[in-house]
């Protein structure tokens, strides 16, 4: 069951990514990335060192031009380590 969800939701994160990217234009409003990191609890450290690579790398993209011209946003969500949690935090992403 568990595995299922996971599944889910590496689906949706996939399908997105994929339907972002394939819309791109060469000008218009930021491209929004949605994450998904354990940000909190005992494992809430690596998921922040997570978050903070990502903002590294969204910022050197953005100083670079973006991609075809249009800037990235990071949207960060906070799964504390529960898939329940993660599943809920990736519909807000996908349905935002």
């Amino acid at each position: 069951m568990e595995r299922s969800k996971k599944n889910v939701g590496m689906a949706l994160i996939f399908f997105l990514g994929v339907s972002i990217f394939s819309s791109a234009s060469l000008a218009g409003p930021p491209v929004k990335l949605g994450f998904v990191y354990i940000m909190s609890g005992p494992f809430g450290m690596y998921g922040l060192f997570a978050k903070h690579g990502a903002e590294m790398a969204i910022d050197e993209i953005n100083q670079s031009g973006g991609i075809l011209g249009q800037k990235i946003e990071a949207v960060f969500e906070d799964s504390a380590g529960n898939p329940d949690i993660a599943i809920q935090a990736i519909r807000k992403l996908v349905f935002q």
